[in-house]
């Protein structure tokens, strides 16, 4: 039982230690925040363009209705 213990915490200490994932979390978590930024940008300026048509279609209806 005492063998497997330290097994164990030799194991574990060896997936802290280790690095090899590192670089991939990394990069998944740059490609996360890109899509987020790309998404909240996308989504301001689809609102903007709609407020504009907006504004445009309520001066055509006051002007020429």
């Amino acid at each position: 039982m005492n063998a497997r213990y330290w097994k164990l915490i030799l194991f574990i200490q060896g997936l802290v230690a280790g690095e090899e994932g590192q670089d991939l979390v990394e990069y998944a978590l740059c490609v996360a925040l890109v899509a987020l930024s790309a998404f909240v940008g996308i989504r301001a300026a689809a609102q903007s363009i709609l407020n504009f048509f907006q504004a445009l279609l309520s001066v055509i209806d006051t002007n020429f209705a």
